[in-house]
C-alpha cells in the first residue's frame, strides 16, 4: 500500500524503537476549528510500516491504513480516543468535511501517544487533505493542500484490440481512454466506430508526487483517427476562465448529441422493426439500441433536455425520458437505479450521468435500451444527424491560433523525439503549478 501522499509539506524524522515516532505538533493553543495551516507538521510514514504498539510507551506511533467497505469514523478511531471524545472530532470537522461520507480506497493516518489519538490525515481527494489534532482536551481541524510537479508529456498510440487496451501498452492509467472518450463523445461512437489501426496522439499534464505518477491534469491537445479521419481538439479558456474544447478552426467540439450513453460497451441489439423478443419470443419492433454493459455502469445524457419522466414502466423497468430542442425525446430503459437528484422537470445537461445500467423489467441480463423519437416518431439513434456546436468569438481567434499552434508543436516535437509512432514522453520541464 502506498503512503499516504503529503509531499512539500514540513516533515519530521522518527526516531528509533519498533514503531519510529513521527513529530507531533506542539503549537500554541487555538480556537478550535482554527487549525494554521502554515505550521502544520506531517510525519514521514515508518520504513517499513509498522502497527504495534512501541517499545516505549510514551513513543508516537503511527498507523496507516486505507478505508475498508463498511468503515466508520467511530470503527476506525474509537479504539483511540476517550469516552465522549468523538462528538468533540466530530464537531471540530464541522463545515470542513463530512464525517459520515468516508470513501472506500482513500487512505487514512492516525498517530497515537500511549495509545491515545494526537493526529488524524484523511485523503479527502486529489487535491487536499484533512488533518484533525488533538489541541489539550478538544480537536482542532483543518486542510492542506496537496501541492503535485507537473509535467507536459505527449503520448502515443495505435490501436490493436481495443483504446483501453492501447494505453495500458503504454503503461498509462484507464483515464487517457475516458478521456479521449470524452472530448471526442460527439464525433467518434468508441461502441462501434473503433477500427484497428486507428490512432491517437494526446498532450496532456500529469501530476507527481515524489516522482511517481499521481494523475492527470488537463488535456491540452488530442487527435484521433478513426478509419482514416482525423479529429482534433484544443483546449481554450476564455477571459471568464470557462474552458472548452475546439477543433483547429475555432468549431467547439460540442454538438447536439453525444455519439453513445454509454463511454465503453458493446452494441448486443441493433435498431429494427421486426425482432424477435429474447424473452417472450414474439415478433415485433424493437425501435432501440441494446448496449450491454455491467450492472451499474453511469448512463449519460445525450442532449441537454428536460426530464419528462423517472420511474417504473412495467416492461421497461426502471426508465428516464428526456425531452430535447427541435422536437427530439430519448428514453433509457431498464436501469437498475437513477442518479442522485434526478426528478420529473428537472433540467440535465449533455454527458450527465442520469442513472445506471440494469435489468429491470422485461430483460434477460444487464443492458441499457436506448431509443429516440423525432416529432413523436421512432428514428435510429446511430443514424442521427448532429448538428455543430457554436464557434469561438472572433476576438477570441487570434489568441487561439496561437495556442493552436503551440499545442501541434509540442505535439509533433514531442513525438517525433521518440522515433516511434506508439510512445510516451516528457516534453517539458516540472511546472511550480498544483
Amino acid at each position: 500500500m502506498g503512503s499516504l501522499p503529503v509531499p512539500h509539506l514540513a516533515r519530521q524524522g522518527g526516531g528509533g524503537g519498533s514503531c519510529p515516532p513521527p513529530a507531533i505538533l506542539t503549537q500554541p493553543q487555538v480556537p478550535r476549528g482554527e487549525l494554521p495551516q502554515d505550521e502544520l507538521v506531517l510525519a514521514d510514514p515508518p520504513e517499513p510500516l509498522l502497527q504495534q504498539a512501541p517499545a516505549d510507551p510514551r513513543a508516537p506511533c503511527l498507523i496507516e491504513d486505507m478505508v475498508n467497505p463498511g468503515d466508520t469514523l467511530s470503527i476506525l478511531l474509537n479504539p483511540y480516543i476517550g469516552a465522549g471524545e468523538l462528538e468533540k472530532f466530530t464537531s471540530a470537522c464541522k463545515g470542513l468535511f463530512n464525517v459520515a461520507s468516508l470513501r472506500v480506497g482513500k487512505t487514512y493516518r492516525i498517530t497515537t501517544v500511549g495509545g491515545l489519538l494526537q493526529q488524524f490525515v484523511y485523503e479527502e481527494d486529489d487535491k487536499g487533505l484533512l488533518v484533525v489534532e488533538r489541541k489539550g482536551d478538544d480537536f482542532a481541524a483543518g486542510r492542506i493542500p496537496i501541492v503535485y510537479d507537473v509535467k507536459t508529456e505527449a503520448l502515443a498510440g495505435e490501436i490493436r484490440s481495443s483504446l483501453f487496451g492501447a494505453v495500458e501498452r503504454m503503461g498509462e492509467k484507464p483515464e487517457i481512454a475516458l478521456r479521449l472518450a470524452e472530448i471526442f463523445s460527439c464525433d467518434v461512437d468508441f461502441l462501434r466506430d473503433i477500427r484497428e489501426g486507428d490512432s491517437f496522439r494526446v498532450l496532456i499534464k500529469k501530476r507527481f508526487l515524489d516522482s511517481a505518477l499521481a494523475g492527470y491534469s488537463d488535456v491540452l491537445a488530442a487527435e484521433f483517427v478513426n478509419n482514416g479521419k482525423t479529429y482534433r481538439g484544443f483546449l481554450f479558456h476564455d477571459e471568464t476562465g470557462k474552458a472548452t474544447y475546439y477543433d483547429a478552426e475555432g468549431n467547439s467540439l460540442r454538438k447536439s448529441f453525444l455519439k453513445a450513453p454509454l463511454a465503453f460497451t458493446r452494441v448486443t441489439s441493433g435498431f429494427s422493426m421486426a425482432r424477435r423478443h429474447p424473452v417472450t419470443g414474439v415478433v415485433r419492433p424493437h425501435p432501440a439500441v441494446d448496449y450491454g454493459a455491467p450492472k451499474g455502469t453511469p448512463v449519460m445524457a445525450v442532449a441537454d433536455g428536460v426530464v419528462a419522466f423517472n420511474g417504473w414502466g412495467n416492461g421497461a423497468g426502471n426508465y428516464v425520458s428526456l425531452k430535447h430542442q427541435s422536437g427530439y425525446e430519448s428514453m433509457y430503459l431498464h436501469l437498475s437505479r437513477f442518479a442522485s437528484g434526478l426528478s420529473r422537470g428537472g433540467r440535465v445537461r449533455q454527458g450527465e450521468v442520469i442513472g445506471y445500467v440494469g435489468s429491470t423489467g422485461l430483460s434477460t441480463g444487464p443492458h441499457l435500451d436506448f431509443r429516440m423519437k423525432k416529432d413523436g416518431k421512432w428514428i435510429n439513434p446511430t443514424n442521427l444527424v448532429n448538428i455543430k456546436g457554436g464557434s469561438l468569438p472572433d476576438k477570441y481567434m487570434k489568441e487561439f491560433k496561437k495556442v493552436v499552434a503551440e499545442q501541434l508543436g509540442m505535439l509533433q516535437d514531442a513525438l517525433a523525439a521518440t522515433g516511434t509512432k506508439e510512445k510516451s514522453g516528457a516534453y517539458s520541464v516540472a511546472e511550480a503549478r498544483p
